[in-house]
């Protein structure tokens, strides 16, 4: 049965719809219990299983993977709006479960959100593929050149530095303050003050930079003058104890002597 891409679904196929529909009628499964006693509508990013295909009409009749609800898509939406679901984007991805996961991603422009889903719909195993782009190519296509280019398998270690820049790209929006401050922290390592310039709120990243330096200054100095004000003051407060311990033994040891002197008075003969 034909299906959008120039795609044919067959009996048992697993195919996604890419749009959603609140016309499709769609009929729960009776095991099943919805939270709102309803199931959802037809949505992008659905995955189904082919139960039968109609060639009278162009018809496919599925049911949804996950809650078992079963709906006939109609030829038309099929055709528009229906592919194949063994592969799909990892952002489609969000809920599905394989046993093996293999998600394709490019090193350059993957990010950490795009990575998390892709390696965590396989329950036994999940392995990242990355593909390196040849000079000249775009996202989809291949460049066309006379230069025959041979495939290069890189080395773990570079395969690593690929995907620990893969985790340090995150494309999760950022507060105001939050971007200030990783922009403050890239300057601090030496990155050009040019690639920063919208961290700022149109403040000079340069500027930023300094003021930030000089109150950072700032701040040490004020920390260093409390913990000399504070050293100070323990040194004095240890000095009045030692001061007050000696005086304490002094009268002590004045007390005694006044004792013994009684003692020695009254053991003395009076004639």
């Amino acid at each position: 049965m034909p299906i959008a891409r120039d795609q044919q679904a067959r009996y048992g196929d697993i195919i996604m719809t890419t749009e959603n529909n609140w016309d499709i009628e769609v009929t729960a499964d009776p095991d099943v219990t919805s939270i709102d006693g309803a199931p959802a509508i037809v949505t992008n990013a659905d995955r189904w299983q082919v139960l039968g295909v109609h060639e009278h009409d162009g018809t496919i009749e599925v049911q949804r993977i996950g809650d078992r609800a079963r709906a006939v898509l109609p030829a038309d939406y099929a055709q528009r709006s229906a592919v194949l679901g063994y592969v799909g984007t990892m952002h489609s991805a969000q809920g599905a479960n394989a046993e093996i996961g293999l998600p394709i991603g490019d090193p350059d422009t993957m990010t950490k959100s795009m990575a998390y889903p892709g390696m965590t719909r396989g329950s036994d195993m999940n392995r990242l593929y990355m593909a390196v782009k040849i000079a000249g190519e775009d996202e989809h296509h291949h460049a066309h050149t006379d230069v025959e280019t041979e495939p290069r398998i890189y080395d773990r270690n570079e395969a690593q530095a690929m995907f620990m820049s893969i985790l340090k790209r995150d494309d999760r929006e950022q507060t105001a303050l939050a971007q200030a401050e990783e922009a403050l922290n890239q300057l601090a390592i030496g990155e050009p003050h040019d690639n920063h310039r919208d961290a700022f709120g149109g403040i000079n990243p340069y500027v930023a930079q300094l003021v930030h330096t000089r109150a950072g200054r700032r701040e040490q100095w004020v920390h260093e003058y409390i913990s000399e004000q504070q050293a100070r003051q323990d040194w004095e407060r240890s000095s009045e104890r030692i001061q007050q311990r000696a005086q304490e033994r002094a009268t002590d040891r004045e007390r005694e002597h006044e004792r013994s002197i009684d003692d020695h008075d009254d053991g003395r003969e009076i004639s």
